[in-house]
This record gives structure tokens, C-alpha cells and sequence, in this order.
């Protein structure tokens, strides 16, 4: 099962084509008109001319991967930092053998810090691609959609404006006792597929597969139970998987390395 969603802009109505582009975007990853697609085939583009592809992970603590390194049958009231967790990014980077920069900021909104900082990470970090993954801590405040759509839609005009390819991320539901955070996050997810669909910026989404993978949310071992909000290591393996598998443009493997990256995870605890 894929979970990507496929911008649709026709070439003709594309800007900036400086590089060959095809008609389906796989999560920023281009192809020359002269070749067609093909699983295999697919390169990242040093789309800054320094000598390396980098992904900047942009987003708050589920970016950070607070939760990562719990075990789905463990009681877990508060997730701690645990040292040595990768979270999704660093899933990503060991599936794809590409630098991911992990810039997850546990407790931020994207409304106020978030918008703010987005500029100066890129920058920093001079990034090719920049994953954006934000919304949880918005949705605790129960802050407006639309102002939420706003904002990203700010970074995703930042990120165009320095050259950065963006890929947007719906977020993941909730568990437990947080029946009022739910439905901002949906209103979120929503907007952000409308946004993806208005500025032809690829998005995965990560909230179908959580939704696929848990029908029953209150019964979901994809997130730390009873806490609700954050993953646990199965969460973010999942994340990692359908990241990396919408960039490849194809299924990982049966011998990726998502098993080993699982029982180093045990080894974190």
C-alpha cells in the first residue's frame, strides 16, 4: 500500500524548470522528460550545487521522535527522551543512505515557533529537501485550520523561494484521553492534502496509514498507550517505511534494514 499523493501539475504550468520534471512527482524525486520512469532509476538531486543531497526534518516532537524506543505492550504514561532513538528521519537516512537532518523541536506549534525558525534551519542546513511534519502541539491548543494552512503555506513558500524541494506529511491521529485533539488533527491533515494539491507539493500520508494500520484508535499499538499522542517504535518505523518508500517510488524490501533498525531500538531501552 502506497500512501503518497502524487502532484498532478502539468509541466507546462510548472515554474522554475530548471530541472526535468516529470507529470507525477515522486516526493521531489525528478526524472529527465527524455527517460521515463522506472523503479531503480530514481536519483535525489543535489539541487544546490554543494556536492551532497541533505533532507532537513522539520517539525515538533513527533519529528524529534519523543517515544521512539517503547515497545507497543509497555505502559507508558509520559515518554522520556531515550538516548540513541532515531525517530523517523533517522529511518529515512538508513533506508535511503542519504543525510536527513533531524530539526524536530519538542512542545512547538507551527503557528508561532515553528514559522519563525523554518527560514533559518534551511539556510543552515543547506538542504536540497526539507520534510514538514507539524501540527500536534497546534491541535492541543485547538488553533484554527485555517490559520495552521497559513502558516505552512508560508514555509512552503520560503522553502520554494531558496530552492529547497518541499514534501509535506499529514499527521498522525490519537489515542486514549485526547478526544478533543482529534479532530483538529484531522482538520489539519485535511488542509495539508488541499495544500499539497493547490502549490503541487508532494505529500504522504502518514494519518491514512495510522488510520489503515489501527481502526480502532483506543486499541492502536502504533502509539504509546495510555499517553496517546506520541508513537512508539512501531509508529515510527511506520512512518520511516511509507517516507521512504514514497521517495524510492517503490516497496522497501524484505531485507531492509527496518528490521535491524527494530531491535536496535530494544537495545535503546
Amino acid at each position: 500500500m502506497h500512501y503518497l499523493i502524487r502532484s498532478t501539475v502539468p509541466n507546462s504550468q510548472r515554474t522554475g524548470s530548471a530541472f526535468c520534471r516529470p507529470v507525477l512527482v515522486l516526493l521531489a524525486i525528478f526524472f529527465c522528460a527524455s527517460s521515463p520512469p522506472a523503479f531503480g532509476q530514481v536519483e535525489l538531486e543535489d539541487r544546490n550545487g554543494d556536492g551532497e543531497v541533505r533532507i532537513l526534518a522539520f517539525g515538533d516532537s513527533i519529528t524529534f521522535g519523543i517515544g521512539d524506543g517503547f515497545d507497543p505492550s509497555q505502559y507508558v504514561e509520559r515518554p522520556e527522551i531515550i538516548p540513541g532513538v532515531f525517530g523517523y528521519p533517522g529511518r529515512v537516512e538508513t533506508f535511503l543512505s542519504v543525510l536527513v537532518d533531524n530539526r524536530g523541536v519538542p512542545g512547538e506549534t507551527v503557528v508561532s515557533e515553528g514559522v519563525v525558525r523554518f527560514q533559518s534551519e534551511l539556510v543552515q542546513n543547506q538542504s536540497d529537501y526539507v520534510l514538514i511534519m507539524e501540527g500536534a502541539n497546534d491541535a492541543v491548543f485547538q488553533e484554527s485550520p485555517t490559520n495552521v494552512r497559513a502558516k505552512l503555506q508560508a514555509m512552503v513558500n520560503v522553502a520554494r523561494a531558496l530552492g529547497v524541494e518541499p514534501i509535506l506529511l499529514t499527521l498522525t491521529p490519537t489515542c486514549c484521553d485526547r478526544p478533543g485533539v482529534l479532530p483538529f488533527l484531522y482538520a489539519y491533515s485535511s488542509q495539508i492534502r488541499e495544500l499539497g494539491a493547490t502549490n503541487d507539493v508532494t505529500v504522504v500520508d502518514v494519518e491514512v496509514a495510522f488510520q489503515e494500520a489501527c481502526p480502532d484508535l483506543d486499541e492502536c499499538t502504533l502509539l504509546n498507550r495510555p499517553e496517546g499522542l506520541h508513537p512508539n517504535t512501531s509508529g515510527y518505523d511506520l512512518i520511516g517505511k511509507i517516507v521512504a518508500e514514497a521517495i524510492l517510488g517503490e516497496p522497501l524490501e524484505e531485507d531492509s534494514p527496518e528490521s535491524e533498525m527494530g531491535a536496535e531500538m530494544e537495545d535503546a531501552q
